[in-house]
């Protein structure tokens, strides 16, 4: 009779990335004497996911920074605790997470958490406190997300994802539609003018991007061979959290999320739109549509469609919210301002709030959130690590790492995106991302390798 191997986790699909050998870690035998390790890995990747996007006073207006505790971010706190417990377990215990994390571009991600930690002491004294908690916090998520892919694998890490988003876009309409008092977001722009959009859980921005996120890995996973859903009727499951998304999309009107989903949804199929074939059919299609356009406008004679496009594309109608960005323009100015006043420690993480209190509490840009929080250091490592999603991400063989690469590059322009106090499903994705060739390339060694260990075994 051949002895059991010890997996890494329970065989929940056939595409988690440690194999497992007769020889295993010490996470192999652990996870194989306490059976409940991945079981509560999967359950931190869906409440990591649901619990990390809820903002509750993220819909209100008001100019006043939250960076208190209060209930939910005590619910956080003891969340990461233990996210933390059980990265630090994978990070001592296997060499499938210490490879992810010291390989290239882990070690980036790595020295991030370094920075951000050193710098946390000497952060802005009003939020010290919170800073420092914040970069453990980052350090935490970092080792546990490796962890849980090599603990439950991928398709399930992904789809623990899509179904916390799944839960709060749901939640987020029942609040919107029934608790118009909490669902609701009025907008206030320049000219006095009020728009309103989806709130509910948390700013209309935040709530876009859950939705964004939502419709590309659903759209990913029907996309993907492997990772294609299993059981009956899951593939019109996931189209129907496609049309949710797109729903919600529309009623929070991000249009930084709504740009992101379009090409990350494009960067999914482009390996066959990039064919005669496809080239041939996008010409047809933008030549017809155009063709279409000038038809119509020389007809009627009218400006309809530019009066259309730029209605839809803006909140008040002007075109002067396109080109300042909706006042980012500002915004980034004043970040800049701040950066330079510290720029070898920075704020520290999560001080925008505070340092940022008159303009919108938010750099609206990922490499200046993270210089503002860090230092030029911190900012340094991000567009590193952004070009790697631009030069490797955007090539990668896997549909869903190219999506997710592009996702993050047109959402860190006008958005923080990453690396926020309590890792929002974008920052969880981003990493997972560049973590995963280092993942993939120690599970092509370990099925190299058992062949020829099958004989030895015996």
């Amino acid at each position: 009779m051949s002895s059991v191997q010890p997996n890494l986790t329970v065989d929940l699909d056939a595409n988690r990335f440690d194999t497992g050998h007769n020889n295993g870690s010490l996470l192999d035998r652990l996870t194989t004497q306490v059976g409940l390790i991945p079981a509560i890995s999967g359950i931190l990747v869906f409440l990591a996911t649901f619990v990390n996007t809820l903002d509750i006073g993220g819909v209100t207006s008001s100019d006043e920074p939250d960076v208190g505790l209060d209930a939910m971010v005590a619910i956080k706190l003891g969340l990461a605790a233990v996210v933390a417990m059980i990265g630090l377990l994978g990070f001592l215990t296997s060499h499938q997470v210490r490879h992810a994390l010291f390989g290239i571009p882990g070690i980036a991600l790595v020295l991030l958490g370094v920075v951000f930690v050193v710098t946390s002491v000497f952060a802005y004294e009003e939020t010290a406190l919170v800073c420092q908690a914040a970069a453990l916090i980052y350090c935490a998520y970092l080792c546990f997300i490796p962890t849980a892919v090599s603990l439950i694998g991928l398709r399930s890490f992904l789809y623990l994802i899509v179904a916390g988003l799944t839960i709060h876009m749901l939640m987020n309409w029942f609040l919107y539609l029934f608790v118009p008092s909490l669902g609701l977001f009025e907008e206030e722009l320049w000219d006095a003018t009020l728009v309103y959009r989806m709130g509910g859980l948390g700013h209309p921005n935040s709530g876009g991007r859950v939705a964004a996120l939502a419709g590309v890995l659903s759209l990913a996973l029907l996309r993907s061979h492997d990772l294609a859903p299993r059981f009956r009727g899951s593939h019109a499951l996931l189209l129907l959290i496609i049309g949710l998304s797109v729903a919600t999309s529309a009623a929070c009107f991000s249009r930084t999320s709504i740009l992101a989903t379009v090409a990350a949804s494009l960067f999914l199929f482009v390996d066959r739109i990039w064919s005669r074939g496809g080239l041939a059919l996008i010409a047809l299609g933008c030549s017809l549509l155009m063709v279409g356009v000038l038809g119509l406008e020389l007809s009627t004679g009218s400006d309809f469609l530019a009066k259309t496009v730029l209605s839809s594309a803006t909140k008040t109608g002007d075109l002067e919210e396109l080109t300042t960005a909706t006042g980012r323009n500002v915004i980034w100015a004043e970040a800049i301002r701040k950066i330079a006043e510290r720029p070898l420690t920075g704020w520290g993480l999560n001080s925008a709030p505070l340092v940022l209190i008159d303009f919108s509490q938010h750099t609206h840009n990922a490499v200046l959130h993270a210089a503002l929080s860090g230092g030029l250091i911190a900012g340094t490592l991000v567009v590193l690590l952004l070009l790697w999603n631009l030069f490797y991400g955007l090539r990668s063989g896997e549909p869903i790492i190219r999506a997710i690469s592009v996702f993050v590059l047109i959402s860190s322009l006008f958005e923080d995106t990453i690396i926020d106090t309590f890792p929002f499903p974008t920052t969880t994705l981003w990493i997972f991302a560049l973590l995963y060739p280092s993942l993939h390339a120690v599970r092509e060694i370990n099925l190299a390798s058992e062949p020829a260990s099958q004989p030895t075994a015996s």
